[in-house]
């Protein structure tokens, strides 16, 4: 909840901060204690006498109002929060957040009229939603002021509370533009798909949304789901899911979203729900426009466990809403997957890569199909990072120029030979930086020998194919390799040589063997 106010370093501060200066002297005392615009902002205390004089002294001024109750019940705040929910008319930013359940008295204070309020953010458990005592003898439900009638000037929402299917007062309010929905459990009250789906096409002015579900939404079918409508956000450029990935691929698929600048989607039981969240992904990642950067990386807590292999696409141009230059427009996570063959794959077929120029690779589990397909895909690409044991087991692959093949899959063959030698392929035509980093490229024994090895004899092999297959040259950065001794480099120098290219690297004082605790890390990273 943003405060009114900063301290001098920008950093924000709690509200009464300020009062420091009423020390300073009698002048800036009174000068503080009667302005209004310094009261305004207001932690809801215990004391109910110190909450009136807040309120006193905040004169006629909008509130910005944060209450958060740590103790299992709210009792010890009941009576401040009658006093500072009575001003419901004035409030402007309210955050209210609870670890018990709400209470019937301050729930009625929270189904007024809230004229002024523009954020809102509301966490906590909400046992029974249905208020007694609504218009004309019925039922009002929580959060009632949440209705279009009440709040004509909401724009921001935040909700992280138990709520069901019935919860939400329609008519909702439609000149919303940023709301979070965070769902922490599905036994306490369970928020469907086309409730959700319900509620954003109330919402036509909608610039951001996140959704969060802690939980897992159980008996999601695809094929269910087929009848519900395509919601329209014209305005929404920002897009925040945390779920199952078949929830995701389900609201991939209803939402059309033609201005969108970003996407994030966190799939919690990656799996074989995967094959519809990555088709349903393609259609919104190319509505976000040219792709400039790639980094694949998994996220694991041990070498042991599953992980969580995270891929995010960077553009270079800034977007108009203010980030740096070189921003991420597109963040994909799934959780609890440990090898990514059947997802890079099918994720360069449904995703335009052609404009990738530069991709960073840190995630050892990519196999060689999956590097061979990424590296077809972006025919564009420049600069490649690339780590670990990825990099001694399938960049060469990958790099190898292939026969150039007809439409039924044969390598092309002329009557003249030698022309036919020279007709190949390269994928990455035009990469000219080439960074192999933290990868064992030796054993210890060829290393203490003074040997090149296979590896980088291999290496040199490969770049003059290129060269004669009219390939770019690339640059040859080794970083933070280990068993690199002068013979290595010098022989990636000399092949390197003959076609204009160049190498970057130091050679290592201290070999290591390949069996060691270092040396598999070295391997992993």
């Amino acid at each position: 909840m943003p405060c009114p106010h900063e301290c001098a370093d920008g950093v924000k501060c709690k509200p009464l901060c300020w009062i420091a200066t009423t020390h300073v002297c009698r002048r800036w005392r009174n000068i503080a204690l009667c302005a209004p615009s310094l009261w305004s902002t207001i932690d809801v205390p215990v004391n109910p006498e110190w909450t009136a004089e807040l309120l006193r002294r905040s004169g006629k001024l909008p509130l910005y109002v944060r209450a958060w109750i740590t103790d299992t019940s709210p009792e010890s705040h009941k009576y401040s929060l009658e006093l500072v929910f009575g001003q419901l008319h004035r409030i402007r930013e309210l955050l209210y957040g609870t670890a018990g359940p709400l209470q019937m008295s301050i729930a009625k204070l929270l189904a007024g009229n809230a004229p002024l309020l523009r954020a809102v953010d509301l966490r906590g458990g909400f046992d029974d939603p249905q208020l007694p005592d609504g218009p004309e003898g019925g039922v009002t439900m929580f959060p009632a002021l949440l209705s279009a009638d009440r709040t004509p000037q909401l724009e921001s929402m935040s909700l992280s509370v138990f709520l069901d299917n019935t919860a939400f007062p329609r008519p909702f309010t439609r000149n919303l533009k940023n709301f979070t929905l965070s769902i922490p459990y599905d036994g306490f009250g369970k928020l469907d798909l086309p409730t959700v789906l319900n509620i954003l096409g109330e919402m036509p002015l909608l610039e951001t949304f996140h959704l969060e579900r802690r939980g897992i939404l159980e008996d999601l079918r695809l094929e269910e789901m087929a009848h519900l409508p395509i919601i329209q956000l014209p305005h929404l450029y920002s897009l925040e899911l945390t779920s199952s990935a078949l929830e995701c691929a389900a609201l991939l698929n209803h939402l059309d979203l033609p201005y969108l600048l970003f996407l994030s989607v966190t799939a919690k039981d990656a799996g074989n729900d995967d094959f519809e969240l990555i088709p349903a992904l393609g259609p919104k990642i190319d509505t976000l426009g040219s792709i400039y950067r790639v980094d694949i990386d998994v996220d694991r807590t041990s070498f042991a466990s599953p992980g969580s292999l995270r891929i995010t696409g960077f553009d270079s141009d800034g977007p108009p809403y203010g980030r740096d230059s070189d921003y991420a427009i597109f963040e994909i996570k799934l959780r609890g997957y440990f090898y990514p063959v059947d997802v890079i794959p099918p994720l360069c077929r449904h995703v335009s890569l052609s404009s990738v120029q530069s991709l960073i690779l840190r995630a050892t589990c990519i196999d060689k199909r999956s590097l061979e397909a990424l590296a077809q895909a972006m025919e564009s690409l420049e600069y490649l990072i690339i780590s670990g044991k990825l990099a001694h087991k399938h960049l060469l692959s990958a790099l190898t120029p292939s026969p150039l093949a007809d439409q039924d899959g044969t390598a092309g063959i002329s009557e003249d030979a030698e022309e036919s030698d020279s007709e190949q392929i390269c994928n990455m035509p035009n990469l000219f930086s080439l960074t192999i980093l933290r990868a064992c490229l030796n054993t210890r024994a060829q290393f203490e020998a003074g040997d090149q090895g296979p590896w980088i004899e291999d290496l040199c092999d490969v770049l003059r194919e290129r060269a004669d297959a009219g390939c770019e040259t690339p640059l040859v950065n080794i970083v933070r390799c280990s068993n690199v001794n002068k013979a290595m480099l010098s022989a990636l120098q000399d092949a390197l040589d003959e076609v204009d290219g160049e190498v970057t690297g130091e050679p290592n004082e201290v070999g290591e063997n390949v069996g060691t605790f270092a040396g598999k890390f070295l391997q992993r990273i």
